[in-house]
């Protein structure tokens, strides 16, 4: 009894194996039908679109007919045993991007250090030039008028100016009035203007002049 129960097992394997095989089988012959099936569609469907291109029709170019009474022969060929080579053609090159590429990289290329001096440099001479505009020139003049029209005190600067004089006008502000002063010349020392007092009185016929700083 034992035996018959192993032989039966045995068989009942077999056809599942068999089974599971021919399910196998029948799956891949589908999915390989499914597969071909698609690839002829796709040639069909390309032959299908080529034609129905439409073929461009070529039509005879026909020779424009000229009419005229006279008969010209027609040119006879030219035949030359020299050939003519054809022309040599320039390749100009391309424009050399170089030297602004150059120029840009001299131009980041400049140490910080020099920017710090010519900054620094420019500082120190904007010193120097509000340090000479405060240091006072004083010199000497002689004072010919002091009035508190500016039409007077012109008319005398002119007429100093006039005679070869140096003559120029200033405004002080005193009491709240403008008075308009006029001089002569410009003169290093006291002693030196005084030597052209009693001179300029008598060109220019002014009473009392006077020597004055002027700062």
């Amino acid at each position: 009894m034992e035996e018959k129960k192993v032989k039966i097992e045995v068989s009942r394997l077999a056809l599942v194996f068999i089974i599971l095989f021919g399910l196998s089988l029948l799956i891949w012959s589908f999915v390989i039908g499914v597969w071909v099936g698609t690839k002829i569609e796709k040639k069909a469907q390309k032959e299908e679109i080529v034609l129905e291109q439409p073929v461009p029709s070529q039509a005879p170019s026909t020779p424009p007919v000229v009419l005229s009474n006279e008969t010209t022969p027609p040119p006879a060929p030219s035949v030359s045993n020299e050939t003519t080579p054809p022309a040599p053609v320039k390749i100009s090159p391309p424009p050399s991007s170089e030297k602004p590429v150059k120029e840009e990289i001299a131009k980041k290329e400049v140490p910080v250090e020099q920017k710090k001096k010519a900054k620094y440099q420019k500082k120190e001479v904007a010193k120097i030039a509000t340090q000479i505009k405060e240091i006072p020139t004083v010199f000497y003049s002689v004072q010919i008028g002091a009035f508190s029209k500016k039409e007077i005190a012109e008319k005398l600067k002119d007429n100093a100016i006039s005679k070869g004089y140096k003559a120029f006008m200033k405004e002080y502000k005193t009491n709240g009035e403008i008075l308009y002063k006029v001089y002569v010349g410009k003169y290093s020392t006291k002693e030196e203007a005084k030597k052209y007092i009693t001179q300029i009185a008598k060109d220019l016929n002014v009473e009392h002049p006077f020597v004055t700083e002027i700062k």
